[in-house]
């Protein structure tokens, strides 16, 4: 149920001015200028359903560009929005839905049923970037000023939330978004001045002060995370293609689709099948294709007749081989076995093309004239 105006204000006192009335005139009347002093006028502070009327702090800057984390170089981020703000955190764990917005007083109270719990930390949320990685990070001083000396440094740190209470000037809270290429970061608007986001155990929420400061700040953090989520997806795509394409020509897909490793538990099926469909667009041989023989066919041969002496030959076989044969027989008196002809085919081809070439060179050289 949803608590009434009266129920939020008799949990944190209303009796001070607030952000939404920081402009109101206040009027005194002393006794010299009337027999009776008139009351204190505090025009009412405007409120929504569900939000408590608090104490709220005004800050100066709205600019996220005018404001620096205190000890902190502003070389070192960005900042992306600004707001006054406190931080909740849900009595129930984050994968569990949360009911209708109600609050708590928080430390030392009882929860009363009430969905959040006032963490009692308040002051500026500010949502940023750090502008170098964790590589970059590991730089010596000198490097890291060199570097940052150089210009604009395109932020490619982590993503966060910090809060800084005014009073102190301190950094007094602070969370890092999980923004990865399989991260499911949702920020999410439960009310226009309450937002909610799921951390690693819990929900947190922040109860904002100034209603346009809250839309600016919710729309800079969805953009923003959509984003960056967005590249990480492309960037791991990317990859994951390169890898697809350099694997590629190492493994054999079954006919059922799994992957499997070069010929292990593959059929010869299968690897026919993957020999006709292998890919076009990488140019490489599979691995199918240079997998055992599925057929045997006889090419050709060449031998010796040992009762009759003379060359034999396949019918397809090159003529020349047939000539190589005897006229090996004929210079060495037929003392060439047919081993020996096999065991040095190479050179022996190589030797009667250099002598043909010789050949032809010699008869085609001109006659010297007397």
């Amino acid at each position: 149920m949803m608590p009434t105006s009266a129920q939020m204000n008799d949990i944190v006192p209303s009796s001070a001015s607030s952000s939404h009335s920081s402009d109101s005139q206040t009027s005194f009347s002393s006794a010299a200028e009337a027999p009776y002093p008139s009351p204190q006028v505090v025009p009412p502070r405007p409120t929504m359903s569900g939000r408590p009327a608090s104490v709220l702090h005004v800050r100066m800057i709205s600019n996220p560009s005018d404001y620096s984390l205190p000890g902190v170089m502003p070389s070192t981020y960005v900042l992306y929005a600004i707001a006054g703000a406190r931080v909740y955190h849900s009595t129930q764990p984050a994968s569990n839905h949360i009911g209708p917005l109600s609050f708590a007083r928080g430390r030392g109270s009882k929860n009363n049923g009430s969905q959040w719990v006032y963490s009692h930390l308040k002051g500026t949320l500010v949502f940023g970037r750090d502008k170098l990685s964790n590589a970059e990070t590991d730089k010596t001083p000198v490097e890291e000023i060199v570097t940052l000396n150089q210009g604009e440094v395109e932020p490619s740190g982590e993503w966060w939330f910090q809060l800084v209470d005014d009073e102190s000037d301190k950094v007094v809270w602070k969370f890092k978004l999980p923004l990865t290429s399989g991260s499911k970061f949702t920020y999410e608007l439960d009310r226009p001045f309450f937002h909610v986001f799921k951390g690693s155990s819990r929900k947190y929420g922040f109860l904002f002060d100034d209603d346009k400061e809250s839309a600016t700040f919710s729309n800079e953090v969805t953009n923003r995370t959509a984003a960056a989520t967005a590249a990480l997806r492309t960037s791991i795509d990317i990859i994951d293609e390169s890898m697809t394409l350099t694997s590629e020509p190492f493994t054999a897909k079954s006919s059922k689709g799994r992957s499997r490793s070069l010929g292990i538990k593959s059929n010869r099926k299968s690897k026919s099948k993957a020999s006709s469909s292998s890919s076009p667009r990488t140019g490489v041989i599979s691995a199918a294709v240079v997998s055992s023989p599925t057929s045997f066919k006889h090419v050709g041969h060449i031998g010796f007749n040992q009762m009759s002496g003379a060359v034999e030959t396949s019918k397809d076989l090159d003529p020349a081989f047939r000539e190589i044969m005897g006229d090996l027989r004929m210079q060495t008196g037929s003392n060439v076995t047919e081993n020996i002809v096999l065991e040095h085919l190479d050179f022996v081809q190589g030797f009667w093309k250099d002598v043909g070439t010789m050949q032809r060179s010699t008869s085609s050289r001109p006659v010297p004239a007397n």
